[in-house]
């Protein structure tokens, strides 16, 4: 059995081969001295990466080789910092390389499984399909039952409870997805409180837009009124005038009722 290691850099990153090598033999002598390695630099894409396969059974004693989930992350951090003390780019999360940020919606991946999920578009993602979902249903929502309930015609259940810090969203087929994740892969800000803003706003602009339809109602209204009226009495500045002021009146009781 063996383990696979890829450490790559960006097309724009200012690396060479040596260095590339160099750093793949730090990785090495750091985290796998005691086992058999090849290291290998390709330069066949446009970006330089290497590859570390590893013998997992030990050469010195026989140990088998045990990378768990933490393991991965101090590995991880490990290369960051090689990477910094050979003068190269780290990556960091919700940045290009270039620094600038990514945008909401945008996809990203820190995993090669979601990645080649994303990818292949023979297969369809429920991820993917919660994302846009969710990106859709959030902005026709002003409560948060109204998101639960869009959000079920499209064949997802919200789990939004007080007692969970997340929500979780489940399909028909039973595949879950947490917002945090919609966050990681998207790049999507889709907390409780982020949420629960978000249908405020959109509260406020219905409040606002039917205001402004009930005005132009009322305008409409109105100049049909002041036509009738002058049509019907020949006199036209007094009937309008009458109607204004009843209209004023209506609009005043309208006031206050708000």
């Amino acid at each position: 059995m063996y383990a696979h290691n890829v450490i790559s850099f960006h097309k724009d990153e200012n690396v060479t081969p040596e260095q590339v090598l160099s750093i793949g033999r730090e990785f090495v002598d750091h985290f796998f001295k005691n086992y058999q390695n090849l290291i290998t630099v390709h330069q066949d894409r446009q970006h330089l990466h290497l590859h570390i396969v590893s013998n997992t059974v030990s050469f010195l004693d026989g140990h088998k080789l045990h990378q768990s989930k933490k393991d991965l992350q101090t590995q991880k951090d490990y290369t960051n910092k090689l990477c910094k003390e050979h003068g190269l780019t780290v990556a960091e999360k919700g940045k290009h390389f270039d620094g600038t940020g990514f945008k909401e919606g945008e996809t990203i991946v820190w995993s090669k499984d979601k990645y080649n999920l994303l990818k292949n578009g023979e297969k369809k993602s429920f991820v993917l399909d919660c994302g846009l979902s969710v990106l859709e249903t959030k902005d026709k929502s002003s409560s948060r039952d109204e998101f639960i309930d869009l959000m079920a015609e499209r064949g997802w259940q919200t789990i939004w409870t007080e007692q969970k810090k997340h929500i979780t969203f489940i399909n028909e087929d039973g595949h879950k997805v947490r917002e945090s994740t919609l966050n990681k892969t998207f790049y999507l800000n889709l907390s409780k409180e982020v949420l629960l803003n978000e249908f405020k706003r959109q509260n406020e602009l219905r409040i606002r837009e039917e205001r402004k339809r009930k005005a132009e109602r009322q305008r409409d209204e109105r100049n049909r009124a002041y036509s009738e009226a002058e049509s019907r009495t020949g006199h036209g500045e007094r009937a309008a005038q009458e109607l204004n002021n009843q209209y004023e009146r209506a609009d005043s009781d309208d006031d206050l009722i708000r």
